[in-house]
């Protein structure tokens, strides 16, 4: 936890796992689009699954996910719609 603190940005770490366990453990730790590397050609499918949480121990990870997209997005366009009320309906000059 210490090591993950100090890098910061994990969008420049890949995480060697070739094993299944590995996978779903850096999955849940980092969320699913943590980098994998050293994964089994044979694998490829199940984990693309397991990151999209199509398999029964990463579903609740997808749902999650989805979630906090979906409050992101109604804040930003709540976050924007004053700005487009302003430019529809300008004060009037005093």
């Amino acid at each position: 936890a210490e090591m993950v603190a100090r890098i910061g940005d994990l969008r420049y770490i890949v995480w060697e796992a070739p094993l299944k366990a590995q996978q779903v453990h850096l999955l849940r730790a980092f969320g699913p689009q943590v980098n994998l590397g050293n994964v089994p050609p044979s694998d490829v499918i199940a984990l693309e699954a397991t990151r999209r949480g199509l398999r029964g121990d990463t579903l609740r990870l997808a749902v999650k996910a989805s979630l906090q997209r979906e409050e992101e997005r109604a804040a930003s366009d709540a976050a924007a719609l004053p700005a487009l009320v302003l430019r529809i309906n300008p004060p009037a000059a005093g």
